[in-house]
C-alpha cells in the first residue's frame, strides 16, 4: 500500500525542489540589477503553469503523470510520452548530481577526483530512496526550516559586516521598462519555477488531495520570495558584474561575512548546507524516475531500480558535459530552450486540452 504525506510534508519537498540549485545561481542575468525584481514578476506565470498541474490530477487524481499519458493521448503516444519524462527526470537528477559535485571539487575539495564525490553521493541517495519517499519528505521537514533560519542568518551577519551590502548597486530600477526586463528573462518559467511539473508524479500521495490547491500556489510565492532574496543578497553584495561571471555567487556572497573577526571563511559549513539541498533534489528526481519506470513496466518492487538507476545517473551526469563551465552554459542555455519548454509548458497545455475534452460531460441529445 502506498504511503500518504501531510500537507505540510509535501510544502516543503515541493519548497526544496527548485531551491536546493537554483540558489547557486545568478537566475535572470539578463536583467542585470533587476534580477530580484524579474522573480517576482514570474510568480504569476509559474502559478498559471502549476494551474495546468493541478487540473490534470483533478482529471486524473488516482493516477501520476506517467500513468495517465496513455489515458489522454492513447496507448502509443501516451506511451512514448510516459518514457520521455522517466528519461526526462533522471536527466535532471543527474545535472543536478554534476552541479554539486561541481560545487564540492571546486570550493572544498580541489585534489579530490570529481566521481569519487559523485560515487558518495549517489550511494547516500540511493540508500535513501530505497527507504522510502517518506523518509524524503519527513527529511525535508526539517530541511525547509534550516534554509529559511539560514536565508535569514545570511542577512543579518551581511548586515553586521561593515560595508559588504550595497544596495545602492540594485539601482537604476526598471532602467529598460517592465516588459523588456521581463521578456529577457522569460526562461525563468522553466527554471526554477517549471521544475514543479515532477510533483505531478506525487499529487496522489497526499493524505488530503483537495488541499493542493492551496498548498501549491503558496509554494510557488514562497519560492519567488526566497530566490529574489538571494538575488538581492548577490547584487548587493557582489555586484552585478561579477555575480553573473561566477560560477558561485551565492558562495562567494557569504565569504563577504566578517562579524568581530571570528564569523569568517564559514565556507565548509555553507558547502555542507548546499549540498543537504541537493542531495533532496537529485532525490526526487530520482524517484519520480524510478516511480515512473515502475508503473510502466509493472514493477512490483520499485526498490530493486534504486541501485540500477543510482549507476545510470552517476555516469549520465559525466557525459553531459566535459567541464563545469560548458555544464553551466548547457543547463542554463540548450536544456531551457529544448527540453524544459517543451516538457515542462507546450505537452502540459496540450495534455489538458485532450484531458479536458475527454473529460467533457456530453450533452443529451434533449438536453
Amino acid at each position: 500500500m502506498e504511503r500518504k504525506i501531510s500537507p505540510y510534508q509535501l510544502f516543503a519537498t515541493m519548497f526544496i525542489l527548485p531551491y536546493g540549485s537554483a540558489v547557486l545561481f545568478f537566475l535572470a542575468p539578463d536583467a542585470k540589477q533587476d534580477a530580484w525584481l524579474v522573480i517576482l514578476i514570474y510568480i504569476l506565470p509559474g502559478l498559471l503553469l502549476q494551474q495546468v498541474h493541478i487540473r490534470i490530477f483533478k482529471y486524473y487524481p488516482k493516477d501520476t503523470l506517467v500513468s495517465y499519458m496513455p489515458k489522454i493521448w492513447g496507448k502509443y503516444l501516451g506511451i512514448f510520452f510516459s518514457v520521455l519524462y522517466i528519461l526526462y527526470f533522471e536527466y535532471l537528477s543527474a545535472r543536478v548530481l554534476r552541479d554539486f559535485t561541481g560545487l564540492i571539487t571546486i570550493s572544498a575539495m580541489p585534489h579530490t577526483s570529481r566521481i569519487f564525490i559523485g560515487v558518495l553521493l549517489i550511494l547516500t541517495v540511493t540508500y535513501g530512496i530505497s527507504t522510502g519517499f517518506e523518509t524524503i519528505c519527513r527529511a525535508a521537514e526539517i530541511l525547509f526550516p534550516l534554509m529559511i533560519l539560514g536565508l535569514i542568518t545570511a542577512y543579518i551577519l551581511l548586515f553586521s559586516s561593515k560595508n559588504m551590502l550595497v544596495f545602492n548597486r540594485l539601482l537604476p530600477i526598471l532602467e529598460d521598462g517592465l516588459i523588456a526586463e521581463s521578456l529577457k528573462s522569460w526562461k525563468l518559467i522553466a527554471f526554477p519555477f517549471g521544475e514543479f511539473i515532477a510533483f505531478s508524479m506525487l499529487y496522489r500521495t497526499l493524505n488530503e488531495p483537495q488541499k493542493i490547491k492551496k498548498i501549491v500556489p503558496w509554494v510557488v510565492v514562497a519560492e519567488g520570495i526566497a530566490l529574489s532574496s538571494i538575488s538581492v543578497l548577490f547584487i548587493a553584495g557582489l555586484g552585478v558584474n561579477y555575480s553573473t561571471t561566477t560560477n558561485f555567487p551565492l558562495l562567494e556572497t557569504l565569504r563577504l561575512i566578517h562579524v568581530g573577526g571570528f564569523l569568517d571563511r564559514l565556507d565548509i559549513l555553507i558547502v555542507v548546507t548546499l549540498v543537504t539541498g541537493g542531495f533532496m533534489k537529485i532525490s526526487i528526481f530520482m524517484y519520480v524516475s524510478i516511480l515512473g519506470t515502475a508503473q510502466l513496466f509493472k514493477v512490483r518492487n520499485q526498490r530493486y531500480l534504486a541501485f540500477p538507476f543510482g549507476i545510470m545517473i552517476l555516469i549520465y551526469s559525466e557525459l553531459i558535459a566535459r567541464s563545469y563551465p560548458q555544464h553551466i552554459k548547457i543547463g542554463l542555455d540548450f536544456t531551457v530552450k529544448y527540453i524544459h519548454v517543451p516538457l515542462q509548458i507546450i505537452v502540459p497545455i496540450i495534455t489538458l486540452v485532450i484531458a479536458y475534452f475527454k473529460n467533457k460531460p456530453k450533452r443529451l441529445p434533449n438536453s
